[in-house]
């Protein structure tokens, strides 16, 4: 997913304004990019359910389940102040711990994915 999220920052092209149309300006910030919003309900639990309900980085367990004391913070995977966007494929979980320390870097995201089949 990190792929395709720097491949969209990069194609997005920060800043250009001129393929914005006047209605859509104040989604942006001055500089060109998305302005944070809030994520809409739909969108964190299906992140949750994507991620298991752990961190991304360290697999810990924020479903409060194992631990009450676990916060779950959504992540942008390319910060939006980099050209990432607000999509669930830019997004994901983690605990409070790695979201403080990552902050707004980049860091190289999990490769670790479920099967959703089996190949036949």
């Amino acid at each position: 997913m990190q792929l395709l999220n720097d491949w969209i920052a990069n194609f997005g092209g920060a800043g250009d304004f001129s393929r914005i149309t006047p209605d859509h300006q104040e989604r942006f910030t001055k500089s060109g990019f998305i302005k944070r919003s809030s994520i809409p309900r739909w969108t964190s639990r299906a992140v949750y359910y994507r991620d298991r309900g752990r961190c991304t980085f360290c697999q810990r367990d924020v479903s409060g389940s194992l631990s009450m004391g676990s916060k779950i913070n959504l992540d942008h995977i390319v910060p939006l102040a980099a050209g990432g966007i607000n999509d669930v494929t830019n997004l994901q979980l983690l605990c409070e711990e790695c979201n403080s320390s990552k902050s707004d870097k980049r860091l190289s995201t999990s490769n670790k994915y479920e099967r959703w089949y089996s190949p036949s």
